[in-house]
């Protein structure tokens, strides 16, 4: 799934999913079929195509500064951080600098087709 919008992540029989956020299409039903997370890309517009692993300290805070913040309830706040620990010890985070065209899926195909990364 590549998305430019917020995503909900829900952990279901040790999994966990992504689902699209439905209010952003004027549903509220989270009807889509999920999508298992089994890494997660950081993008970025660049001149060249280059991916690299992003620290797992960086993946949290990224996280944690998009999601729904719950300082004022310390229980929520802290299963919201467990579960960031969660993601970011079973998924492997990358940056990815990227030109805006084709030339970036076939980048990551190739990537993949090398067994280079993206595990």
């Amino acid at each position: 799934m590549f998305a430019n919008e917020r995503v909900i992540i829900r952990k279901i029989n040790g999994r966990f999913l992504l689902y699209e956020v439905p209010w952003q299409k004027g549903n509220v039903n989270l009807k889509n079929k999920p999508i298992e997370l089994d890494k997660i890309f950081f993008p970025q517009i660049n001149l060249i195509n280059y991916l690299s692993r992003k620290k797992r300290v960086d993946t949290c805070a990224f996280i944690l500064n998009q999601s729904f913040h719950t300082f004022w309830d310390k229980i929520t706040m802290e299963k919201t951080l467990n579960v960031i620990d969660k993601i970011t010890c079973d998924t492997p985070c990358y940056n990815l600098q990227f030109v805006p065209d084709k030339t970036a899926l076939k980048y990551l195909d190739l990537i993949e087709a090398n067994n280079n990364v993206i595990k």
